[in-house]
């Protein structure tokens, strides 16, 4: 209703069958019809993410230039499973994960990131922050979500700060 008072959606009936065109989308996915390919992780682009890394540096107290730099001072490395069981800031490892979920977030490119692993493409490596001794996501969320309903291992841009 909130486009509808917005004026960005001009009628109800208009409303109505952008609805049913979301549902309808949603309904057509099929998760046991993914067949993962090999993906090849890239640096992430850090100035894109620099709105999250400025936020999770504000939340653990962390001068923002000093994180930055750790930043450009980390490397790709394959996420391992301890420290994605204990990552803070992410519902990547949330044991309620569904596809089901999944399908209902309107406002995270979660369709792209299943395209990549079905053709065998490229994506940016999420963000991961060590800090005293806790992981934190500090971007690719949705990524790592994906990844770990395809029971993938990716990799990560692993900063320690």
């Amino acid at each position: 209703m909130a486009l509808l008072n917005t004026g960005m959606i001009t009628t109800f009936h208009e409303w109505v069958k952008l609805r049913e065109a979301d549902l309808q989308q949603q309904q057509q996915f099929d998760p046991k019809q993914i067949q993962v390919k090999p993906v090849r992780w890239v640096m992430p682009n850090i100035m894109k993410e620099s709105g999250e890394i400025t936020r999770q540096a504000s939340a653990l107290g962390m001068k923002w230039q000093e994180l930055m730099q750790a930043v450009r001072q980390a490397r790709l490395v394959q996420l391992d499973e301890q420290t994605w069981q204990n990552m803070q800031n992410t519902n990547s490892n949330d044991p309620s994960l569904s596809w089901q979920k999944v399908t209902t977030w309107k406002h995270r490119d979660w369709r792209r990131i299943v395209q990549a692993f079905q053709e065998g493409g490229t994506l940016p490596a999420p963000i991961v922050l060590v800090h005293d001794g806790t992981p934190y996501c500090l971007a690719g969320n949705t990524r790592l979500t994906i990844c770990r309903l395809l029971r993938v291992k990716p990799q990560v841009l692993m900063v320690q700060a």
